[in-house]
């Protein structure tokens, strides 16, 4: 069975308005951009696996449908999706596709897409391991590793956690990664695959800082 998939572009206008201060903040105002107002075929959408958000040709995040889906019928636009997080699912996110259509709401193949994953020998190879509290992280580029402490440290005094991550050649800080006091212990049915989740999407956050070496 093909797994398809409803492919959105972002304007310069929307993307440039994206607040990346804060990694939420941004998620936040990319899925509320992302959720609506896209001329696409009602029937056809309603039979897509995944919906990615894409800018310039790189992919910036991934989304499964709910059940609601809101259609505005003098327009033909839909207007609301039902967007859950697919935590990358599509292995997509991060990369850059070949995808040259101009139409800024298109549905493909997964399988078609794969193979407009754009391959670049300067792409650094980056390895994170993170858990709560730091880790460390290493960049392999021409050669040359470069290596990196990862650490937690409170943000305020609701205990708003931020990451920063210190090389000898590149810093930089990811504020508000997650809150200390709404963590839930690891015995609680579901809080390991909850858990995991945020320490993956840390580690995601650090891997995006880190290409930019």
């Amino acid at each position: 069975m093909m797994t398809k998939i409803l492919v959105l572009k972002l304007s310069k206008e929307w993307y440039d308005a994206l607040s990346f201060s804060k990694r939420s903040v941004w998620q936040l105002q990319l899925k509320n951009r992302v959720s609506g107002h896209w001329k696409v075929n009602f029937t056809r959408v309603a039979k897509v696996d995944y919906v990615i958000a894409m800018y310039a040709g790189k992919v910036l995040a991934d989304y499964t449908l709910g059940n609601n889906l809101t259609m505005e019928r003098s327009e033909g636009r839909i207007t609301d999706l039902d967007l859950r997080d697919a935590k990358n699912a599509t292995g997509l996110v991060g990369e850059s596709l070949d995808y040259k259509t101009a139409n800024p709401s298109t549905i493909k193949e997964l399988n078609e897409l794969e193979e407009l994953v754009i391959i670049s020998e300067d792409d650094p190879s980056i390895s994170v391991d993170y858990s709560f509290g730091g880790g460390s992280a290493s960049v392999v580029k021409d050669d040359v590793t470069y290596e990196f402490t990862i650490t937690d440290f409170d943000e305020n005094d609701y205990g708003d956690v931020g990451v920063e991550v210190i090389g000898d050649n590149h810093s930089f800080v990811i504020d508000d990664v997650y809150n200390r006091n709404s963590l839930p212990d690891r015995d609680v049915k579901g809080a390991p695959e909850y858990l995991n989740g945020i320490e993956r999407d840390i580690e995601d956050s650090v891997k995006a800082g880190l290409s930019e070496i």
